[in-house]
């Protein structure tokens, strides 16, 4: 008797209402009356308020009768879960206890949601959740460990903040959402938000660390991430947004492997010691790596990225900037690829190298205020723009080993404009722009008559203490190989050692004091070496030193332009050059406008 009794209760406690058994509650109908208080025996309310009940962690499975798909309509309050010790609820166990197979059996929640706060580890899975009366599904509030797996939420989104244990785990795995917020996650440790597909929803992450956001695919909206530490951005896919990755006072995180496309931003970022690493940006509008208007990037690294198709934006922009390194990215077809500061903020102790550019409609690398900036080994190709601009103050550049016009195996990839243009009328010292390859520049013209436009570097209107030009190879240049005018004798400007070949002038010097032009080559030049003087006083502070020449058709050119200052004196700068005899001149002095009256003194010695 005593064991049929037994059997009798054990039937008993799996009939048509969900109830305790075994630390279980079972779902049985779909049905609701929005009370909390007085459930429909069986109905998924009801299954709740039986896990809030126990004192052990509870699990909620589905027994509902009949062939899925099944739809919980819940017309009252949202579904409060209570229970400390945790709870699991998987709509899979509705495939495992209704009669057939190979049918759709999938549990939808329609009109209302799950939260919770302060409940213990807890799971959701294979549940949808659709048209939320709260515009979310699931919304966890201090939970210690938490994990949504393989649902799907339509019009309604998943919240989680505040985890209270810094031993909380947070899985976000293999969910849909469609037509909502997506995915917002604060407060929380140790996370992972990987494998999810969003569409018209995305990922926001605010004062977090140690999260995983991998594998992701969104579109319409992308990531953001505020206040992130100690985190791993990796493997995303997005597709049409606004910005597609924003980070905002983020630190010590690794952005790598994500495909950004159809974008206005692929990257706007505000971050210290973070590397951005083998990121795929495609089409975009504005710009593919982007600065806050005050934001910063400090300690970082973009490096190994391909960015590609921005129309007239740039590629990749650094405003306030400071020990970093852009290297190795692959860049092409943009307005601007690299632009490292503005008129008013600058760069101090970055590396830009071995990236490479094409493709460019204005500048390839535009250069604002810098302090401590190495521009080397970078290749800038085929494009319709300027190799460099050099603007604003620059104080310890250097520009070494870069290749504007020719590819690094020697194969030619004409630009237009000029390959390097320095227009610093603010200051600047210490600046070094040395053995480059420069050429293949096909421009015919430029803001002046013998301007920039088809020049291999072209100096204007700068005030540089110390700028050293050497060992630089110029050639194949439409207009002039090296182009420097206005500078003052408070400016010491050294042009040595470089090897310019096949081009019109070679330097032209105009109004310029304290120039050394020492020991460089000319081959196969029209004017090698034109000094060009409008006011007098200036040219003879000027040197020419050892300079050599092959098959040019004029030495060293001096031409005298005072004519508005008739009865000046003028000293020409002394001469010391090696040329070939097949060179129709070794000095011509020419001048232009009036110049009766004026006293010319011309020291030549032949080295």
């Amino acid at each position: 008797m005593k064991q049929l009794i037994i059997l009798v209760c054990m039937v008993l406690s799996t009939i048509a209402y969900a109830q305790n058994t075994s630390l279980q509650c079972v779902v049985l109908n779909t049905l609701d009356n929005g009370n909390n208080i007085n459930p429909i025996p069986g109905s998924l309310r009801a299954a709740v308020n039986c896990a809030n009940s126990l004192q052990g962690a509870a699990n909620i499975t589905f027994a509902i009768p009949g062939v899925g798909p099944y739809v919980i309509p819940l017309t009252g309050p949202e579904l409060t879960l209570t229970n400390t010790y945790g709870v699991t609820i998987d709509g899979n166990t509705q495939v495992t206890s209704a009669v057939g197979s190979g049918v759709d059996q999938s549990i939808t929640i329609e009109g209302g949601s799950f939260s919770a706060n302060e409940i213990g580890p807890s799971y959701f899975g294979n549940l949808k959740f659709k048209a939320s009366l709260r515009n979310y599904g699931i919304q966890l509030l201090n939970s210690v460990s938490s994990t949504i797996e393989n649902c799907a939420f339509y019009f309604s989104d998943l919240k989680i903040s505040s985890t209270f244990s810094t031993d909380a785990k947070l899985l976000i795995k293999g969910n849909t959402f469609k037509e909502g917020q997506g995915i917002e996650v604060s407060g929380v440790t140790n996370a992972t938000i990987s494998d999810n597909t969003l569409v018209h929803g995305g990922i926001k992450v605010h004062y977090s660390s140690f999260v995983n956001i991998s594998n992701n695919t969104l579109s319409n909206v992308g990531i953001t991430l505020e206040h992130l530490t100690d985190s791993r951005i990796e493997r995303n896919s997005i597709n049409v947004a606004i910005v597609g990755l924003l980070l905002n006072s983020v630190e010590r995180c690794e952005v790598e492997f994500n495909v950004i496309k159809n974008v206005t931003i692929g990257i706007k970022y505000d971050v210290r010691y973070v590397n951005f690493y083998y990121n795929t940006i495609d089409n975009y509008s504005v710009s593919g790596f982007y600065s806050f208007p005050e934001g910063t990037l400090n300690g970082s690294n973009i490096e190994r990225n391909t960015i590609s198709n921005g129309a007239g934006g740039s590629a990749i922009f650094l405003n306030y900037s400071s020990n970093n390194s852009v290297s190795e990215n692959i860049i092409a077809t943009c307005g601007y690829g690299i632009v490292v500061g503005s008129n008013t903020h600058g760069a101090t102790n970055v590396g830009i190298k071995d990236n490479s550019i094409q493709g460019f409609t204005n500048f390839a690398i535009d250069l604002g205020q810098s302090t401590k900036l190495t521009v080397a080994g970078n290749f800038i190709g085929n494009g319709s723009g300027y190799g460099m601009l050099i603007r604003n103050d620059h104080n310890n550049l250097k520009i070494d080993g870069n290749y504007i016009g020719i590819t690094p195996l020697g194969v030619s990839a004409p630009i237009s404009g000029c390959g390097i243009y320095l227009n610093i009328p603010n200051g600047g010292q210490d600046m070094v722009i040395s053995n480059n390859s420069i050429g293949n520049i096909m421009s015919t013209g430029g803001l002046w008559t013998l301007g920039e436009g088809g020049c291999g570097i072209y100096e204007a209107l700068s005030t540089v203490k110390g700028l050293k030009i050497y060992r630089n190879k110029i050639f194949s240049i439409l207009n002039t190989g090296l182009y420097i005018s206005n500078q003052s004798a408070f400016n010491a400007v050294s042009i040595a050692e470089n090897l310019i070949s096949s081009c019109n002038y070679g330097i032209l010097s105009v109004d310029c004091e304290r120039i050394l032009i020492k020991e460089n080559h000319f081959t196969q030049v029209t004017y090698s070496i034109t000094i060009r003087s409008s006011t007098a006083g200036k040219g003879h502070t000027n040197k020419i030193q050892r300079n050599t020449y092959d098959q040019t058709q004029f030495g060293t050119q001096i031409i005298l332009t005072d004519g508005a200052y008739p009865g000046n004196d003028e000293k020409l700068p002394p001469v010391v050059n090696y040329y070939s005899p097949a060179a129709n001149d070794f000095i011509r002095v020419a001048g232009n406008g009036s110049v009766a009256g004026d006293t010319v003194e011309l020291y030549v010695s032949r080295g």
